[in-house]
């Protein structure tokens, strides 16, 4: 065997990674260039030229696998690559063996090395792999609700979290050309994990789950944020999370995004019918010529500066007879008294606000 491959170990090496590359692209990206392959290429040439794995490889195999799974990089993918390897160490041989009986021992070591070095390294993987499927399940469980209380706890239990404190439910959305891990680590998340006990998952594209404290730095995209709960009344928190991301998104919204801080534009955002009846009632009677856009900007404007004519007319660069006649003309057309109607307002306010996050 050593006569065979390790003279060419140099050409070797640059034949498998060139194969895997081509085969496996995924492998060879950015973080997802896994485990120290200078490291695992010479764990092989060492194992094939002592005529099998040595027994101490197993641990550092399995942190190896470990480290895999951390970073997500799909089973096929490694099952790929573990093939890749395979075919090319089995075709090296034929090509530089002349002996048939040496070219059989050969492929036979091949074999049985690789099998071995990818049980250790799948060990590690498995193990990191389940655990993290494993808390996903209880995430998506406690977050939908369908838990009991008891069985809440014992579950809370086996993936390592304390179910007395209360946590807050999130829900966030990398930004464009943002990395999931990045996004998970913005929000204070280590392999799934947070140091005050939050755990977290991957669901449908967005990172879902639960922590004691909000994110403390700069988040890579946008992150609704539900009030604090018990964790078996998760549910409700992720229902108000996921209803502030969706609003973050409507209006332009990034970072992290509590869903208490929203004030009216959860509702504003989601009652069609209530809002689509306030612009019926206020908006419609204006029209839809440029002079009915020029009143609308003025009343979102007025109503902004505390219905003060003085600081609207500064804001938008006009003589304050112009913002009175302006509005006076909207409350002719919508028959309505904004000063003496304090309902009217809010309905106005409201009106205004549908129209601007729903077009």
């Amino acid at each position: 065997m050593t006569t065979m491959l390790l003279p060419a170990r140099r050409a070797l090496r640059s034949r498998l990674l060139a194969a895997i590359a081509e085969r496996v692209p995924s492998l060879r990206r950015g973080r997802a260039t896994v485990g120290n392959v200078d490291w695992l290429f010479e764990l092989l040439v060492h194992a094939l030229g002592n005529g099998g794995l040595s027994l101490h490889a197993a641990p550092d195999l399995a942190r190896a696998g470990a480290a895999w799974a951390r970073l997500r990089c799909a089973r096929d993918d490694l099952l790929a690559a573990y093939r890749t390897v395979v075919d090319v160490l089995v075709d090296f041989a034929g090509e530089t063996g002349n002996d048939p009986q040496e070219i059989r021992d050969t492929v036979e070591l091949v074999l049985t090395v690789c099998a071995a070095m990818a049980a250790g390294l799948a060990c590690g993987y498995h193990g990191v792999a389940d655990g993290r499927l494993q808390q996903a399940e209880f995430v998506r469980d406690v977050l939908s609700g369908t838990l009991r209380r008891n069985d809440l706890a014992a579950r809370a239990v086996t993936v390592g979290v304390d179910p007395a404190p209360e946590y807050r439910a999130f829900r966030a959305r990398p930004a464009p050309g943002t990395g999931t891990e990045e996004l998970a680590q913005a929000c204070g998340f280590a392999a799934g994990r947070t140091v005050t006990g939050g755990v977290c998952a991957w669901i449908s594209g967005d990172l879902v789950g639960f922590l004691a404290e909000p994110p403390d730095g700069p988040v890579p995209g946008v992150c609704g944020l539900g009030p604090p709960r018990p964790l078996d009344d998760l549910a409700e928190s992720y229902r108000l999370a996921s209803r502030a991301l969706d609003t973050a998104g409507r209006c332009g919204l990034t970072g992290v995004v509590e869903f208490d801080r929203l004030g009216l534009l959860p509702a504003v955002r989601t009652d069609r019918a209530v809002g689509e009846a306030l612009c019926r009632r206020y908006l419609a009677p204006l029209g839809d010529s440029p002079a009915a856009e020029e009143v609308v900007q003025t009343l979102r404007a007025y109503l902004a500066h505390g219905m003060n004519a003085g600081r609207t007319a500064v804001r938008m660069f006009v003589h304050p007879n112009t913002i009175r006649y302006r509005i006076g003309r909207f409350e002719e057309l919508a028959g309505v008294s904004l000063h003496d109607d304090p309902v009217a307002m809010f309905e106005v306010l409201w009106a205004l606000e549908y129209r601007r996050l729903n077009g």
